[in-house]
């Protein structure tokens, strides 16, 4: 299993499959819970996922907006988050000191008449660019929950390794912050299964794309794709050749293959490249979850 990784050094590399079973009501109180330690994988020299949850009674962004040199996805679990961001693409990425923590260095930014306010509820993902100023904070007079991945990839790693020169953003890359949401069909289905409504039918696919490729700073693509899976249903094992990391969100579903977990909502998988898995849904209600596959450039 993947642990912490001491400061200036790589985090161990995952080969097998990783798992984050959420415990009971881990999300009770006003706090951060680790779900994937500082890791690498074939695509990424670092990789962090945790889960928080902010107090009630904010209606403006929680902290200084930042800018961060990793790609940061966040995913809205519970409440209404309101997020803060420049909507000025970013050109060049510039090499940041991080004492203690170089593979993910922020600093406090100034917020401009350029920031873009988005509120965003349950089912929401943001996917914020490397060194794009941003914050967020819970709204709706309620706490918020919220999934959260940070990733580093091999040329960003360098770039902060080496102290060279800046690492200029191609046109074709993610400069901004995108902001993506799920169907009305799957938010609902998300809620009944919840409720312990059971065989909940939906027409159409039971898979949404909602972000087909994105081109992150040191070349590598994020795909995304939220999926619905009535009980019993799922897909035979096989192997990618990518990364895929994979967050449970309602219902009760089983990682099938030479490594078998159950997980239930809150509960994560991190797949790496050449490991066989497959999945089906043990629950007696609908099933949802969340899947990223993070791919090399080589990989493409």
């Amino acid at each position: 299993a993947p642990s912490p990784d001491p400061p200036g050094r790589t985090p161990p590399q995952v080969t097998d499959p990783f798992f984050f079973v959420s415990p009971p009501h881990f999300a009770a109180k006003d706090s951060t819970h680790a779900a994937l330690p500082a890791s690498s994988t074939s695509a990424f020299p670092y990789l962090e996922a945790h889960f928080s949850r902010l107090p009630s009674g904010l209606t403006t962004p929680a902290q200084t907006p930042q800018a961060h040199v990793d790609e940061e996805l966040i995913i809205v679990l519970n409440g209404s988050l309101r997020f803060a961001f420049s909507s000025t693409p970013t050109k060049r990425i510039t090499p940041m000191d991080a004492p203690g923590r170089p593979e993910i260095p922020e600093i406090p930014v100034t917020p401009t008449s350029t920031s873009t306010i988005h509120d965003a509820p349950r089912g929401t993902v943001a996917l914020h660019s490397a060194q794009n100023n941003h914050s967020l904070g819970a709204i709706d007079g309620g706490p918020a929950v919220y999934f959260c991945v940070r990733m580093v990839g091999a040329r960003l790693a360098d770039l902060l390794a080496t102290r060279h020169e800046p690492l200029e953003v191609q046109p074709d890359h993610l400069v901004s912050t995108r902001i993506l949401t799920p169907s009305a069909r799957l938010l609902l289905t998300w809620q009944a299964a919840e409720g312990g409504a059971t065989h909940t039918r939906v027409p159409g696919r039971g898979r949404e794309d909602l972000l087909d490729s994105a081109v992150l700073a040191g070349g590598e693509r994020l795909h995304i794709h939220a999926t619905l899976t009535q009980p019993g249903g799922g897909y035979a094992p096989h192997t990618d050749t990518y990364d895929v990391l994979l967050l449970t969100v309602a219902g009760s579903i089983e990682i099938t293959g030479p490594r078998q977990q159950r997980l239930g909502p809150y509960s994560l998988a991190l797949l790496p490249a050449g490991s066989t898995h497959g999945l089906r849904n043990v629950g007696i209600t609908p099933s949802v979850h969340y899947a990223f596959e993070l791919r090399a450039p080589a990989h493409d």
